[in-house]
Parts: structure tokens; sequence; C-alpha cells
């Protein structure tokens, strides 16, 4: 199990998510060498580099832009070939029965909250969609903390995701007025007895 923490920052009426890079290795031997890859805001919790999660990250808010989509979590596989991470067309080497669960929680329960106003938050909301093709209905919450489960198959790879601030923000507070919010993502795999190095 993995986690991944994505960071929310709002100026004045914004929010910002943000997620740390990570640097991996992989083990993608090819004539005695040794590929290095690089993904911004991804984990790895593949064996040997064969795949990796990326995470939604730099999305900002403003009075004019309340929703944002495109807050996707993908999983890409590692194409020897290419020496780098793809998206998935027909599992790219990964074992069939490979599921990736991921679950997020959020510090401040959705609310984005202010160490220079500590009295005022501002509530937003994180959807994914239940299953492709259909709405972006299925809103994450604390309690399951719960986006989807990930699969070696182009249509499993993604879980599609949308973000919008729900409450109020007209607030009359100085501009460049900071609130913030953390999201911990928790990548765990689940790979029904075949091993993803096979």
């Amino acid at each position: 199990m993995k986690k991944l923490s994505a960071m929310a920052m709002a100026a004045a009426m914004g929010l910002s998510l943000l997620a740390a890079p990570t640097v991996m290795a992989s083990d993608a031997n090819k004539q005695n060498q040794t590929a290095v890859g690089y993904v911004v805001g991804a984990t790895d919790p593949g064996a040997n580099g064969t795949y990796v999660v990326t995470v939604p990250k730099d999305v900002v808010f403003t009075d004019d832009r309340k929703s944002v989509d495109g807050f996707d979590v993908k999983l890409l596989a590692w194409d020897t070939d290419q020496s780098k991470y793809v998206e998935i067309t027909d599992g790219n080497g990964l074992p069939s029965g490979l599921q990736v669960q991921v679950s997020v929680q959020s510090e401040n329960n959705y609310n984005l909250t202010s160490t220079e106003v500590t009295d005022k938050t501002i509530t937003w909301q994180y959807k994914v969609k239940k299953s492709q093709g259909g709405g972006m209905t299925n809103t994450v919450s604390n309690s399951s903390g719960a986006i989807g489960t990930l699969t070696p198959t182009s249509e499993g790879s993604k879980l599609e995701g949308s973000v919008e601030i729900t409450g109020n923000t007209k607030l009359n507070l100085p501009k460049n007025t900071r609130f913030g919010d953390v999201l911990t993502y928790t990548i765990t795999e689940t790979n029904s007895g075949i091993s993803p190095t096979q």
C-alpha cells in the first residue's frame, strides 16, 4: 500500500491541488540496460516499476472557474520498447487479474480552511464516475474514501473525476487570503494471485 499526498491551497476564491512528484527506477532490463523513468505526480506501487498510478494535480479555482473536470486517477504501464510509462490499451503485459484500489482522505473533511481567518471555511467536493460513460454521480467522502478500482484495460485504467466549490466564496476577506486542504491518496494492489512481474 502506498500513500501520496496532494495539497489543496486557495488564493482568494481559488483552490489549487498539487501532487508531490516522485522519482522511480524501472526494472525494465533490455540488453543489460536499465531504463529510468520520471512521472510528475505519480506513485509506483507496481513491482519492479511495471506500472504507476498518477493522481490529480495543479487544479486552480477562481471566481469565474468554480468547477474543474479532468481530475483523474490513471494506471499507466511501463513500455520497454518506448522506455516510458504509457496509457493502457490491451493490458500492456500486465496480468489480467490485476486490480489497484484507490481511496483518498481529505484532511479538513472537504472544507478549505485558512490559518489567516480561522472562523470561515469554503466547502468543496470531489466526484468520480461510477462507471465508464456514467455521470459524475459518486461524491467522495471521508467516511468511505473510496474512489474506485483500476484494472489493466483501456476502459478500466482511468477513474474520471471532477472537483468543484460548493460553498459560499463571498466572504468579504482581503485579496489573496489563502485557504487550503490536503488530500492523501492510498493505492492498494490486489492481483488475484498473479504476480505483476510475470
